[in-house]
């Protein structure tokens, strides 16, 4: 990695003096990346092609890191990432928006191939796509940039069913010590649906890797940040449920017991990231009641519990709370949907009485209300269908970080 960055560095002050001879103006190096960082991506992958120059900083990965953290305090380079669906909930495209539901110019809309579809979360603005009929077809799309990159093909990546792809056990993870995104895949037993086996990929590399995998039975969506993955499964320790985490760095899987009130709650039980900090949301409908349990992730060992009854004149009636979101700024996103009685509830963007978005802040239990725009190419797909939006990532950060560098 020193090696990469010195030859790099390198290279840039060997065009730096070639540019400032041609053109008798001498800027130092660190300004001219200092001014960059602070551009939107889409400038700067426009800037590339300036000069050999630039192209050679933009597309250096230790300006990429850079840029990623100053865009962490510029309003303008933070999104929520929307999948626009059919009605079978297989995603066709993901688009970005700003935080109040704008549909953004900034960031590509990417269409999805006909056999392909997400098999990862959003993970430092990097996400998975697997084929839905062959899982040895695996690629990594950068969303901010639209770059992919085809990934070795795994030990047990066959043929799967429709069914069985709308959840593939693809999970990606990212080390913020050793700076390095791995992909973890579980082989499950197809009668029992129990996990045999476990293998990881460091993205960048060409081989798998099988990892030690204690069988903890069914495992549920996952949340991935800050250097781990979380995963509410439905084992039990010592008689209790669990929460299960993967050390992304270490490679190591650990059980966590959750507060033992979890289990009597009632309403839906959610795994969520709120702020810097992972817990279970518990939303009991109808009354609009939320209980959270927050996990100290410094320890993982303190639950903190906090209760919120959300209060909205504006909606009459019973409504159902569907969660389908949270930022790492503290809010969770739901869409809430009218429930009417004898009615299965179908959320299409056509229903006479569309679902309602809304934002709470669990600290301050201030809600907020955007609209969210669907972008007008993928309203109608081919077969004239409508389409809707649900929450692929609340908060993406830019990230221009270059695939190809990824082996390096």
């Amino acid at each position: 990695m020193k090696l990469q960055e010195f030859t790099t560095r390198k290279l840039f002050s060997k065009i730096s003096r070639e540019k400032s001879m041609d053109s008798g103006l001498q800027i130092p190096d660190d300004i001219t990346s200092n001014i960059l960082k602070g551009l939107p991506a889409k400038s700067l992958m426009r800037f590339k092609s300036v000069c050999r120059l630039w192209y050679a900083l933009i597309c250096d990965p230790f300006f990429a890191r850079r840029h990623h953290i100053h865009s962490h305090n510029r309003p303008d380079a933070s999104y929520i990432l929307f999948y626009a669906l059919r009605r079978n909930s297989k995603a066709i495209a993901l688009f970005p928006t700003n935080s109040d539901g704008i549909l953004s110019t900034q960031l590509p809309l990417h269409k999805f191939q006909p056999n392909f579809v997400p098999c990862t979360s959003v993970v430092n603005g990097l996400i998975c796509l697997c084929n839905a009929s062959n899982l040895q077809l695996l690629y990594v799309l950068n969303v901010t940039t639209g770059e992919t990159m085809l990934l070795p093909q795994g030990k047990h990546c066959r043929e799967y069913s429709y069914n069985e792809i709308l959840r593939p056990l693809f999970y990606l993870g990212f080390d913020p010590v050793t700076v390095k995104y791995k992909l973890l895949y579980f082989h499950r037993d197809a009668g029992a649906g129990i996990i045999r086996e476990c293998h990881i990929l460091t993205l960048g590399s060409m081989s798998w890797r099988e990892i030690h995998c204690p069988n903890y039975g069914e495992i549920m969506r996952a949340v991935s940040f800050n250097g781990a993955i979380y995963w509410k499964h439905k084992a039990v320790m010592n008689g209790k449920r669990s929460l299960l985490y993967f050390d992304v760095g270490q490679e190591k899987f650990v059980v966590i017991e959750t507060p033992p009130e979890i289990d009597s709650a009632g309403g839906t039980i959610s795994l969520i990231q709120v702020g810097k900090d992972v817990g279970y949301l518990c939303i009991k409908n109808f009354c609009r009641s939320w209980t959270l349990w927050t996990l100290n992730i410094d320890d993982h060992q303190a639950w903190l519990k906090d209760e919120k009854c959300l209060q909205d004149p504006d909606l009459e009636g019973p409504f159902v709370d569907r969660l389908i979101g949270s930022t790492n700024t503290g809010e969770v996103m739901v869409k809430a949907i009218r429930f009417k009685l004898g009615f299965i509830w179908h959320d299409h963007v056509d229903a006479k009485e569309p679902p309602i978005y809304e934002f709470y802040d669990m600290r301050t239990g201030k809600s907020r209300r955007p609209t969210i725009d669907l972008p007008s190419l993928l309203k109608k797909d081919g077969n004239g269908d409508p389409v809707l939006g649900d929450v692929a990532s609340c908060h993406h950060v830019e990230n221009i970080l270059p695939l190809r560098s990824l082996s390096g």
